[in-house]
């Protein structure tokens, strides 16, 4: 069946779903985040503040009516700017952080801990601890499934052959150039162009996921690539070209800028939800890589901050991301009809570390420098000798491709992990699999 003209609301078919993954049936309404108060200033203090501050602002009040020269429309941008909700005020890094987990098997997880990861990937609570490790074993395979169809054409470095038919397919730019598959979404020409623009700035990957009743996506976030040659090197340096956008944003998120690729992951995030709320899909999973983790959460706060209450909560997984900013942060949310609260539950981010030769994430980097993750649980975990792997396309004598069918054969090889030189084992996403897969063997 082609996926991408399938009529509305039609079933791809598929006979196996994630194991302990059910169905997730609307929530109630979130209610409204309430603004934090922080600092130290006390009630008396803030009393008289407040009275000082209304005085104020009645004379001030007194002082344009009586001018001559009011500018009404100044007035009312000023009366809107008095009034903007009180959620895009939150300043994210002034929250405190998610909880840390260092394991290297989920049976050694404590309650707390197994309540703090089911809640963070959305997955409905039950007294029993063995099913819900399940349900999270079942998430984190299907964050690599996600991984592998965008990166290794559903192939796993390592050769863990899933138990299942291959049932992700990557939504290419003809798919969104091709009337009919606009027209079963609901999408318009313009919307469509929005998510091309998103797709190829912020190295956004859309996957269409069968065995849903309604259009079901997953996106993946692509990591800054790093720069290979000469050329991709001068284009870093002079803020050209992918490589030079990608460290012009790592940039900006550093020094608290907002930068201009966010504002391309909004306007997706805003369409994905406008499709949301009219019925014709959902967005299953979000997940991302180092700089990609930054577009992940900033995609997943503007898309729930946008759909209504009754829309399909997004599980995020991410992989050593870069942390959004108090600019970023506030950004994603501005202008949305709905709260969101960075407090709550947001999703899970991994991290590699070894015991014996101890190297800092680039996570763990940005935490020192004072960025934080509320709602963002971090899960550390250890790699092992030969969880590097790669694989290449295995060639004849004569050098040609081996196939099998119309498909290339891959050559695994295996590797011991090395860690960079700043960001630790920040780079091979093989090495997160085979880490998260001894993490989960044990619910098999």
């Amino acid at each position: 069946m082609n996926w991408f003209q399938c009529p509305r609301f039609s079933k791809p078919s598929s006979s196996i779903s994630l194991p302990g993954i059910e169905e997730k049936k609307p929530s109630a309404p979130a209610p409204e985040p309430q603004a934090a108060s922080y600092g130290s200033t006390t009630a008396p203090t803030q009393a008289r503040l407040r009275n000082a501050g209304n005085g104020m602002a009645s004379r001030l009040h007194g002082m344009l009516k009586q001018s001559p020269k009011e500018d009404p429309v100044a007035n009312a941008n000023a009366h809107k700017d008095m009034k903007a909700p009180l959620h895009e005020k939150v300043r994210i890094n002034s929250l405190p952080s998610e909880r840390q987990i260092y394991a290297d098997d989920i049976t050694q997880l404590s309650s707390a801990e197994i309540t703090a990861m089911t809640s963070a990937l959305n997955i409905p609570w039950t007294q029993d601890l063995h099913r819900l490790e399940k349900s999270i074993a079942g998430r984190l395979d299907q964050m690599f499934e996600l991984v592998n169809c965008v990166l290794n054409q559903s192939t796993s470095p390592h050769g863990f052959v899933p138990q299942q038919e291959v049932r992700m397919a990557v939504i290419k730019d003809e798919n969104l150039d091709h009337p009919a598959f606009q027209r079963n979404l609901g999408m318009s020409p313009e919307q469509a162009s929005m998510l091309k623009k998103a797709k190829k700035h912020a190295n956004m990957d859309i996957v269409m996921v069968s065995g849903h009743e309604r259009p079901t996506l997953a996106l993946y976030f692509d990591s800054s690539r790093a720069a290979s040659g000469w050329k991709e090197r001068t284009q870093a340096l002079a803020f050209r070209g992918r490589i030079g956008r990608d460290t012009r944003e790592i940039m900006n998120s550093v020094l608290r800028a907002r930068g201009d690729t966010f504002a391309e992951v909004k306007e997706a995030a805003a369409v994905l939800a406008d499709l949301s709320e009219k019925g014709t899909l959902n967005v299953d999973m979000v997940a991302g890589h180092s700089l990609g983790g930054a577009y992940a959460q900033y995609f997943k706060a503007a898309y729930e901050s946008r759909g209504g209450s009754g829309q399909h909560k997004p599980a995020m997984v991410l992989l050593d991301p870069v942390l959004l900013n108090n600019k970023q942060a506030a950004d994603a949310i501005r202008g949305a009809p709905h709260g969101y609260d960075y407090r709550a539950p947001r999703g899970i981010a991994i991290t590699l570390d070894n015991v014996k030769a101890p190297a800092k994430s680039l996570l763990s980097h940005l935490k020192g420098m004072g960025f934080k993750h509320p709602g963002l649980v971090h899960l550390k975990l250890d790699v092992k000798p030969g969880d590097a792997a790669t694989f290449q396309w295995a060639k004849d004598a004569q050098g040609n491709s081996m196939l099998l069918g119309d498909e290339p054969v891959p050559m695994r090889q295996r590797d011991n992990p090395r860690p960079g030189m700043l960001m630790g084992y920040h780079i091979d996403t093989s090495v997160y699999e085979m880490a998260i897969h001894r993490f989960t063997s044990k619910t098999k």
